[in-house]
């Protein structure tokens, strides 16, 4: 199973340039060794076809698929962001619109089925992904994409869950929400009131499913939904709720500081925290092994926080393998060298090119694609799968 946890971690929770004289030197060893006879040139390494980007024109967020690039800026002089679609392949989308949305951290695009969600802390914009015409529109109340819906507050204290993409309001409630999650099926909203009560409901018919007063066991807590249980990290707790009645089935203190994350693993829970990452038994709870210094853990792939990789097993945390320092991008593994970026496979090694002036930090793949920050915008190649 994948989970890409390829980014340092998140700050915790309140609660070389290549040297001048490296070319002369790898000049005056080449020469050598010609000289000795006996010695060959190293094969000239794949640079990678640019195929879109925003020219260095910086980006408040973007997203790439196998069919575009999706860019938003800031649109100069107005409270609005101007979202560009490009075309990766033959017949992908291409157009041009601006939304009504503030270029803040908080703005970030993301694609359901058929349309492109643009949104910030509280505004949500939807768009047809093929021409970036307004699918449908939220009005002025809050909304939050949650799965395939869109949870909508009113100012009079009324909720309605919408389609993602039609805009036809599966259901309509009273209700007191300041917070809510989705689990990874759709199936269930796990919806927080100002009173810190917490309550499941059916996402297909808003059908209240359990309700449970948490105050200060949530307060203190980040609530994150795996599977069908709800954990809520504390300082240093995991406690495990049932999804679907909220009833407690444990408490546990993993070996590290600061749990923020929390995913399943093989057969263990990983609890990601300030200090490495713990296992635990989904069932009981109990302590499996504990790995200090990762700071992620990908499909039995792991990262320190000074960038080294290896394999590991989730049912025992030990090093499989060492796979040395890189950034992981999809089934790809990234490195620095020098002023390029070595683009390699992520499970065997084996090169298929580089990207010139890049760092591998950032990037995002999708398909045949990769995406990454270049000259403080973002560039697509598309990577030739074979060796150099």
């Amino acid at each position: 199973m994948l989970i890409d946890l390829d980014v340092a971690p998140p700050p915790v929770p309140p609660r070389s340039r290549r040297p001048p004289w490296r070319p002369i030197r790898v000049a005056v060893a080449a020469a050598v060794l010609l000289l000795l006879g006996g010695a060959t040139v190293a094969p000239r390494q794949v640079v990678f076809p640019e195929v879109a980007g925003t020219g260095g024109r910086s980006v408040s967020d973007s997203l790439v698929t196998p069919e575009a690039l999706y860019t938003v800026f800031d649109a100069t002089g107005d409270d609005s962001v101007e979202v560009v679609a490009q075309p990766l392949v033959a017949g992908g989308p291409s157009w041009q619109v601006e939304a009504p949305l503030l270029a803040a951290d908080s703005l970030s695009l993301s694609r359901i089925g058929s349309v492109l969600v643009v949104q910030d802390e509280v505004t949500v914009k939807i768009l047809d992904v093929a021409t970036g015409r307004d699918r449908w529109s939220a009005g002025d109340a809050t909304a939050l994409v949650l799965g395939d819906g869109v949870l909508i507050r009113d100012d009079d204290g009324e909720v309605r869950f919408a389609d993602v993409e039609t805009g036809t309001v599966r259901w309509r409630q009273r209700t007191d929400v300041i917070e809510a999650h989705a689990d990874a099926s759709g199936r269930y909203l796990f919806l927080i009131g100002t009173d810190l009560t917490v309550q499941v409901r059916s996402a297909a018919d808003g059908r209240l499913l359990a309700r449970r007063a948490m105050g200060e066991a949530l307060e203190e807590s980040i609530p994150v939904l795996a599977g069908d249980r709800v954990y809520l990290l504390g300082a240093s707790t995991v406690t495990a709720l049932r999804l679907t009645d909220l009833t407690t089935v444990w408490t546990a203190r993993p070996l590290v500081m600061h749990p923020t994350e929390v995913v399943p693993c093989g057969a263990v829970l990983c609890v990601r925290g300030q200090s490495g990452i713990s296992a635990l038994d989904p069932a009981t709870g109990a302590l499996r092994w504990t790995a200090p210094g990762w700071v992620g853990l990908s499909g039995g792939v792991a990262q320190r926080s000074d960038g080294r990789n290896a394999v590991l097993d989730p049912e025992t945390g030990t090093v499989v393998r060492h796979l040395g320092p890189g950034r992981v991008a999809g089934d790809l593994m990234l490195r620095l060298d020098g002023d390029r970026t070595q683009v390699t496979d992520l499970r065997t090694g084996r090169l298929y090119g580089t990207l010139p002036d890049v760092v591998p930090y950032g990037c995002t793949a999708a398909g045949e694609f990769l995406a990454c920050r270049k000259s403080g915008g973002v560039t697509v190649w598309r990577i030739i799968r074979t060796a150099s």
